[in-house]
């Protein structure tokens, strides 16, 4: 008989168990798209969550509206002391920085199409939309006067102040 965690309303499942669940599919089943970014490098879940909706429930409290799980240290695995329920803004912000994109020109020499793969690498992301910003793209950067590093795509108007100096003033 399956165990009964009350994580099943008229509607479905609960956000927190339908988090449990994508959780689990992320680190162990390697047909899914995303395992490689998961399982695949090594991303495992913690004996106290992996076949216990409850104690991963007592852990982690409710999901508050808007939220979604996020691991703190990318690098870590799912465990109560690496994992919190985080804003999009904040899952944004906390992806892993060492990301190459590759992207492709096509140019054609004498009949033949000539493709170029370039790598940029990652330089930051915006602080105001999220968005990646790549090494050589333009881009504004403001330091604080505490000396953080604050970066906003083209795209993005440039605050007033930093994220630090605005929570000096509240």
């Amino acid at each position: 008989m399956r165990p009964i965690h009350g994580a099943s309303t008229s509607k479905g499942y609960t956000p927190e168990y339908e988090s449990w669940q994508a959780m689990i599919q992320r680190c162990t089943n390697k047909n899914r798209a995303d395992y490689h970014h998961y399982g695949g490098r090594g991303i495992t879940i913690c004996d106290r969550w992996r076949h216990d909706f409850v104690q991963f429930l007592a852990d982690m409290k409710p999901r508050p509206e808007g939220k979604s799980l996020d691991r703190i240290d990318v690098n870590g695995n799912y465990e109560p002391s690496n994992c919190r329920w985080a804003t999009q803004k904040q899952q944004v912000n906390n992806r892993r920085k060492f990301v190459d994109e590759d992207y492709y020109t096509s140019e054609q020499t004498e009949g033949k199409f000539m493709n170029e793969v370039t790598t940029r690498a990652l330089l930051a992301w915006c602080e105001e939309c999220g968005e990646p910003i790549y090494s050589g793209s333009k881009h504004t950067e403001q330091v604080s006067d505490s000396g953080n590093r604050y970066f906003y795509c083209a795209g993005c108007t440039v605050k007033p102040n930093t994220p630090d100096e605005a929570k000096e003033e509240n």
